[in-house]
């Protein structure tokens, strides 16, 4: 299990030390039950589990602070606002983070409308918690990908900036006008 422990775990440089985390896991279910039974599924997974009752307080949570969660585990089915509308609200806001989906419904057209939403996998109840297990390590590496890729992006757009003494402007604008002149020379 240690090699699974490393997948799961983010990195953070802090000074000189490199912090690890475990990731978070926002679950967004009304019954009390299935709740019950994902924590103690996945209490041994290294995951830190908040859950939700309604789509509204895991959104207001995340508006607060978007890099709060690692993973969305949601159903479909919520009161005032559905696991869809939720994912289609989070990735218009910005979110990477990946959205399961759960529904006791298996249609295709629910499916094409979760991955036209941004849903990153659909699960259908009864709920095979290895399935679910697997899914969720997946999106876990995937969440681990993207916020390394997006640290590449950051040092990779520091270094450009570094190579440029003097120069005081830093909007995105002038730093196009910058690479384009350099590239042109």
């Amino acid at each position: 299990m240690r090699g699974r422990m490393e997948l799961s775990e983010k990195n953070f440089l802090v000074g000189e030390k490199i912090m690890k985390t475990k990731p978070v896991l926002f679950v967004v279910e009304d019954d009390l039950d299935l709740q019950a039974l994902i924590v103690n599924f996945f209490q041994r997974n290294e995951l830190t589990i908040q859950f939700f009752d309604d789509a509204e307080t895991a959104l207001a949570q995340f508006r607060k602070d978007p890099t709060a969660c690692d993973i969305v585990l949601t159903v479909l089915r919520l009161p005032q606002m559905s696991g869809l509308e939720l994912t289609r609200i989070l990735r218009n806001e910005g979110a990477s983070a990946p959205v399961i989906l759960m529904t006791a419904h298996r249609s295709p057209t629910l499916a094409s409308e979760a991955i036209k939403a941004g849903v990153y996998d659909l699960v259908v109840k009864p709920i095979h918690f290895p399935q679910l297990d697997v899914s969720i390590e997946r999106a876990i590496y995937l969440s681990k990908v993207h916020m390394e890729t997006a640290s590449s992006k950051a040092d990779a757009s520091t270094k450009e900036i570094q190579g440029l003494e003097g120069v005081i402007g830093r909007s995105p604008k002038f730093l196009r006008v910058l690479d384009l002149a350099r590239r042109v020379s």
